[in-house]
């Protein structure tokens, strides 16, 4: 009686060995590189990065006195983006990146939402507020100008305000919303 294994069994036991050393290999190698230290994340360091903190928190979205919203803005990635989680009554949904880039010295913003629209904005904090101009670029292929503003009125308000134009000579208001911070 014959008492090896078969060739087949042997080859597949020979392929499982490989296949486990070399996951493990791998994880090994795509382990997490370290965290730099804090003082070394200009992010938190330098002023300019921490001028749209009052926005961060949890808030109540307001129209005219009326609740329209809920929006969750967070401070993510070593506080170097500023990232927002819009939701309203209706299911429309959008999201927005905020970072200071110090190699324009301004403020960017993109804002992706759930109707496939993306607006991008280039912009400054001066005189207690964030000042964006940018554009947003619709599914039909138009650019739509935009300037919002998005002032900090306290610890607990904030209020945001957006402008449009299709000339950049008439602008027409968008919205003026009130954030109320969640208690």
């Amino acid at each position: 009686m014959n008492k090896s294994l078969p060739g087949y069994v042997c080859l597949a036991l020979l392929l499982l060995t490989a296949v486990c050393t070399s996951s493990r290999a791998s994880q090994t190698q795509t382990a997490a590189p370290p965290k730099p230290a804090p003082a070394s994340n200009p992010c938190v360091a330098k002023r300019e990065h921490r001028q749209f903190d009052f926005w961060v928190g949890e808030w109540d979205v307001t129209d005219r006195d009326k609740k329209i919203a809920t929006s969750s803005i967070q401070s993510i990635v070593g506080s170097c983006i500023v990232f927002e989680n819009y939701f309203d009554a209706t299911g429309y949904t959008g999201k927005s990146f905020n970072f200071f880039d110090s190699t324009l010295g301004k403020w960017r913003q993109t804002w992706v939402d759930s109707s496939g629209h993306v607006s991008e904005f280039v912009g400054q904090y001066k005189d207690g507020a964030m000042r964006f101009e940018g554009e947003t670029h619709r599914e039909d292929g138009r650019r739509v100008l935009r300037r919002m503003t998005i002032f900090n009125l306290g610890a607990d308000r904030v209020r945001q305000y957006s402008e449009w134009s299709l000339d950049g000579k008439t602008w027409n208001a968008g919205y003026d919303y009130t954030y109320l911070r969640r208690k």
